[in-house]
């Protein structure tokens, strides 16, 4: 579900988007109903890609050591966005650092979502830091 909200919103936004998945059933299902690429999650990208983002539940409590890419196969991208956001800095954005690349926790996601409904809702610009604030001490609780 978060996958193909993901996807079509890159697409929305004119981004080239390529599904990995660890299912080649689901994968290349989603990527027909997208209209894009797939390939199998543990092939390298064939180019240099920009932005790898995890949409799966791995790298969550209680499995926190878990990622779903090999570390090897990270020298192609230069950000990583991992939706899981706890923990905050999961198994694979660990190893997207160590690698050089960018790295994008769950929260920011979770933040904005939040952002775009309180805005809908109340007509009212949000206020992201005091929210950003609350999150973060929600989680650290």
């Amino acid at each position: 579900l978060h996958a193909r909200g993901i996807g079509f919103g890159l697409l929305e936004a004119g981004a080239t988007v390529e599904i990995k998945s660890r299912s080649q059933a689901k994968g290349r299902l989603l990527a027909k109903q997208l209209d894009c690429g797939w390939s199998p999650l543990d092939e390298p990208p064939e180019q240099e890609t920009t932005i790898l983002i995890n949409a799966t539940s791995v790298g969550m409590e209680p499995d926190s050591k878990a990622s779903p890419i090999e570390q090897r196969l990270l020298d192609g991208y230069r950000v990583i966005m991992d939706i899981v956001y706890a923990p905050l800095q999961t198994q694979l954005l660990k190893d997207g650092a160590t690698r050089g690349c960018i790295c994008i926790n769950g929260l920011e996601m979770l933040l904005y979502q939040g952002v775009a409904q309180f805005e809908l809702w109340t007509g009212l610009e949000a206020p992201v830091e005091v929210m950003r604030q609350a999150m973060l001490d929600a989680v650290a609780s």
